[in-house]
C-alpha cells in the first residue's frame, strides 16, 4: 500500500492528536478544601497611577486541624493550589468598576517568596456584584504548610476611593494527597 505525502501527513496528525489525549484524564479531586474568608480594607487613594497594596501578616490557614479531621499528616500532602476566589464588598455602596486589576500574592510568614494566588486581568467598567478571581498556577504547599501565611493585595484605580472601604476575601485551599 503506497501513501501519498498528504495522506502521510493527516495520518500522522491524527496519530500525534490522539496519542496526546490520551494521556489526558478527568482531573484529580482534592482530598478535602479549607474555605478561608479575610477582611481586607482598601484605604481612600486618589493616586490612579500607583499600584496600591494592602497587607496581612500570620494569616491562619487552619491546615493541622483539618488534616487531623481527614485522618492525615503534613507528609501525605503532595500539592496545595487555590481554588475558587472572590472579593465581595463588606462597606454599603462598593463599586468595583473604579479598579482597573486586583492580584493576591501569598508568602510564607518567614521568607521574602511570594507567589501569585489569584488575579482578575481587566474589571469591566460596568462590573457590578463580586469580583471573581482567577487562581494561578503556583503550588502553595510550602507557603502553606506553616500554618500561617501572609497575604498581600495589590490593585490600581481608575479613579480614586473617596473613603476606606471593607471587602471579605473568600478562598479556597484545595489539598491533594
Amino acid at each position: 500500500m503506497k501513501l501519498r505525502l498528504d495522506q502521510f501527513y493527516i495520518l500522522a496528525i491524527i496519530f500525534t492528536t490522539s496519542f496526546l489525549f490520551s494521556g489526558c484524564s478527568k482531573d484529580e479531586e482534592p482530598r478535602f478544601t479549607i474555605p478561608l474568608e479575610i477582611i481586607v480594607f482598601f484605604p481612600a487613594e486618589f493616586n490612579t497611577v500607583a499600584t496600591h497594596t494592602t497587607e496581612l501578616f500570620s494569616v491562619p490557614n487552619f491546615l493541622q486541624s483539618r488534616l487531623a479531621q481527614n485522618g492525615m499528616t503534613a507528609d501525605q500532602i503532595t500539592s496545595i493550589v487555590a481554588g475558587r476566589g472572590q472579593i465581595i464588598p463588606v462597606s454599603p455602596s462598593v463599586q468595583y468598576q473604579v479598579l482597573n486589576n486586583v492580584i493576591v500574592n501569598v508568602s510564607s510568614a518567614n521568607s521574602d517568596d511570594v507567589n501569585e494566588m489569584y488575579y482578575n486581568d481587566f474589571i469591566d467598567f460596568d462590573h457590578s456584584g463580586n469580583l471573581e478571581l482567577l487562581s494561578s498556577i503556583s503550588e502553595l504547599k510550602d507557603i502553606m504548610s506553616n500554618g500561617v501565611f501572609d497575604l498581600q493585595v495589590k490593585y490600581n484605580l481608575r479613579q480614586g476611593l473617596i473613603a476606606t472601604t471593607e471587602h471579605k476575601l473568600k478562598f479556597d485551599l484545595l489539598v491533594y494527597d
